[in-house]
């Protein structure tokens, strides 16, 4: 996220930010969004488990394991940024409301 994005942005841009992040935020909580999230979390811990059971000397292994465990945690941490992206929008468009 850019620094400009932490910041402010657009009217515009920022009222997006906040309907992105709402709409994210009910996406998860539907019957789709617990299986996304649980789904991740299972591959994850699946990744991991093989991770600590390989060959340490098999180093491509490793590898595959470690970015199994990065793409499965990567993605519920997308959802979970936009989320908190589009609260702190909020948080902007009422400042310089009050303002």
């Amino acid at each position: 996220m850019s620094e400009e994005m932490n910041t402010g942005g657009s009217q515009e841009e920022l009222t997006m930010r906040a309907v992105l992040g709402e709409q994210v935020h009910k996406f998860m909580n539907t019957d789709m969004g617990h299986y996304l999230r649980n789904r991740a979390a299972d591959e994850e811990f699946k990744a991991l488990k093989k991770l600590r059971e390989c060959d340490p000397e098999n180093a491509g292994l490793i590898r595959q394991y470690q970015n199994e465990a990065l793409v499965a945690e990567s993605v519920i941490k997308w959802l979970e940024d936009s989320i908190a992206d589009g609260l702190q929008a909020l948080r902007i468009i009422d400042d310089r409301n009050e303002s």
